[in-house]
């Protein structure tokens, strides 16, 4: 049964996707869209439901990844891009549930720290994601509320993303860590909320947050790392 689950979910996606592609109205896509985060939150919580305890952070990773993916390819406007975008989705969500599949239920042909070495990516498609949905929420109008709900948002996403790739690399997620990640967090969405303000397209503002957020965090891991290996 659980492997059904990342045999078939992808496809599942693709296809409704596709036929939101083939003929957009607005209760298809309602319809389509609470169809595929019903599939993805029941194939997640059957997939890991036996890990939970320990490995809830990969159920969560997997929602917001796919509820990313959703959020921007409600923005693309281009058929092409649309189309390209399904493809890549399916590919990424299909990656991320073999692993995990293997890693409980397969372990003798997991690959060792394969879910490690994808964390970095993967948390720079689903900031890359959310970052551009938000961008283009806030173009019509981006004071007042709009931008307070925004910036929540950003603040909670940029936060869980920190804290998944300190969890998944096995470091210390002390009270100091916990702040600094706080921090960072804080200081990255302000430096998006205010470039939101400058005649930058969507996409461009999204990546040079995402970009500055993968290198902020890989490089503060990367320190962690050595600084253990010394003190050993």
């Amino acid at each position: 049964m659980n492997f059904k689950f990342y045999l078939y979910l992808p496809l599942f996606v693709v296809l409704i996707l596709a036929a939101i592609l083939y003929h957009p109205t607005a209760s298809k896509t309602v319809i389509g869209y609470g169809l595929i985060l019903v599939s993805a939150l029941t194939a997640g919580f059957f997939l890991i439901k036996d890990y939970f305890k320990t490995h809830w952070p990969l159920f969560v990773q997997l929602i917001l990844m796919i509820s990313g993916a959703l959020m921007l390819f409600l923005f693309l406007t281009n058929s092409v891009l649309r189309f390209i975008f399904i493809l890549i989705t399916a590919a990424i969500f299909s990656y991320f549930i073999l692993n995990i599949y293997q890693l409980f239920y397969r372990p003798r042909i997991s690959r060792p720290h394969i879910l490690k070495n994808s964390a970095a990516w993967l948390n720079f498609f689903i900031a890359y994601c959310f970052l551009v949905g938000l961008s283009a929420y806030l173009s019509q109008n981006p004071l007042g509320l709009k931008l307070y709900l925004a910036a929540i948002t950003i603040l909670f996403l940029l936060f869980w993303l920190n804290f998944y790739f300190f969890w998944i690399n096995s470091q210390d997620l002390s009270k100091d860590t916990m702040i600094f990640l706080g921090v960072i967090s804080l200081v990255l969405g302000e430096i998006y909320l205010a470039i939101n303000f400058l005649p930058l397209a969507f996409y461009l503002n999204a990546l040079i947050i995402s970009i500055l957020f993968s290198i902020i965090i890989n490089l503060w891991v990367k320190k962690n790392k050595e600084s253990s290996l010394l003190t050993k």
